[in-house]
């Protein structure tokens, strides 16, 4: 048979030779799938063993940090008619044919209070130094729920009696014990953040009675207040009285601040809440030292305590400056006069002198005690900063650059 010249073991050669080939490319094929299997096996655990790292890298947070608290709007007085409230009604609604209004009769002072307790809690916290006025070890204080996201609920509660503590435990009214997390303090004011899981609050019926917070600058002397969290000492103590005297605007470091006079003869740190119940003031272990019944103003609170929720820092100067109404002298220029300076503060060590008037902090156009406080709150601590500043001389002021490498509070 004619087969083209080929040999008898031509085909058979062929053959295996194909069948060679073809094993090849099957064996590299499936060298290739596994190959690539195991690359992208190696892939995934190196991501996972270095994510931690590329997270502190690059700034990543935790999604509880980065979920942020904003405290709701303050809330404004009903309308009130004698020895209750009445609710009016909504503008366009049908009248109610002659029916009786709705008359919701005000809380006494022993329902006040009681309302108040069941969102106190007591804040124990471990500090293996201790502090100041404190022996080291284990203290006490009172806390109040004012506010919660999708995660966790806030406690806002006294810093001086806290302060270099390193662990926290929350002990709800029901007996239900928690850990707690410091989200955020501010020294000056005094004022703390703890963090509790929400779920916890929610099992015992506390997220549905949170109480609002309302607006301090109008309350008038001889309106009805509640002194709740530890105001005599232990916890869950309580007093009633009224407004003295509302003191607006009164010097502060880096800001100005709200005192609310009470007829209270108080010991300890504790909240102000008015006759509907809403948080109106908060009170320190340090401003209850001379016994006046003193509070600072929930309104004026309100940025540091957000921010203190929130875990972020607040730039510090260290100056004192004068009221407002200083400002109205003609050969003054626009600014933040200084009154005074804080010993050591940032302030102190870059050379501002009381006297000084402050017109620019890191590009932020400054004219009064408040301008200068929102100018700080917009820079980053630690960090160094051109300040303007107009001081007085033979010639009149003259205009002086500072750089200050601000601080922390």
């Amino acid at each position: 048979m004619d087969n083209g010249g080929k040999k008898p073991d031509d085909f058979l050669r062929e053959t295996v030779t194909n069948r060679s080939a073809a094993k090849r490319r099957v064996r590299r094929a499936v060298l290739l799938v596994v190959s690539a299997v195991a690359f992208g096996l190696i892939a995934c655990v190196a991501f996972v063993l270095a994510r931690p790292a590329l997270e502190s890298r690059i700034g990543r947070q935790d999604p509880e940090i980065v979920e942020t608290i904003s405290l709701p709007p303050e809330t404004e007085a009903e309308t009130e008619g004698p020895g209750g409230t009445e609710t009016e009604p909504e503008e366009g609604a049908e009248p109610d044919d002659g029916e009786t209004e709705v008359f919701v009769p005000e809380p006494t002072p022993q329902e006040r209070i009681a309302s108040a307790n069941r969102v106190i809690a007591r804040i124990r916290a471990d500090g293996t130094e201790g502090t100041e006025g404190f022996a080291a070890g284990e203290t006490e204080t009172a806390g109040i729920l004012f506010s919660a996201t999708t995660s966790t609920g806030f406690f806002l509660a006294d810093y001086s009696a806290m302060e270099g503590c390193t662990s926290f435990v929350v002990t709800l009214r029901s007996g239900t014990e928690t850990p707690g997390t410091l989200r955020g303090a501010d020294p000056i004011t005094g004022l703390a953040v703890i963090g509790v899981d929400l779920e916890v609050l929610e099992h015992a019926g506390l997220t549905a009675v949170i109480p609002e917070t309302a607006g301090s600058g109008t309350l008038l002397p001889g309106e009805p207040v509640t002194a709740a969290g530890a105001p005599y000492g232990p916890v869950y103590s309580g007093g009633c009285g009224q407004i003295v005297y509302n003191e607006l605007n009164i010097p502060a470091e880096d800001g100005p601040l709200e005192i609310l006079h009470t007829d209270l003869s108080l010991s300890d740190s504790g909240f102000l809440l008015n006759e509907d119940g809403d948080i109106v003031g908060f009170s320190t272990q340090t401003l209850q030292q001379s016994g006046e019944g003193y509070f600072y103003g929930l309104s004026a609170l309100r940025p540091y305590i957000e921010r203190a929720a929130n875990g972020r820092q607040i730039a510090r100067l260290g100056v004192y400056v004068l009221p407002s109404e200083m400002l109205e002298e003609e050969d003054v220029p626009h600014g933040a006069i200084v009154d005074s300076v804080v010993l050591g503060s940032p302030a102190y060590e870059s050379g501002i002198q009381a006297g000084d008037v402050i017109s620019e902090v890191g590009g932020h156009t400054v004219f009064d005690a408040e301008s200068l406080r929102l100018a700080l709150f917009s820079l980053t601590p630690e960090t160094e900063t051109e300040v303007t500043v107009y001081r007085q001389g033979r010639d009149g002021y003259t205009e002086q650059q500072l750089t200050v490498m601000t601080g922390v509070r």
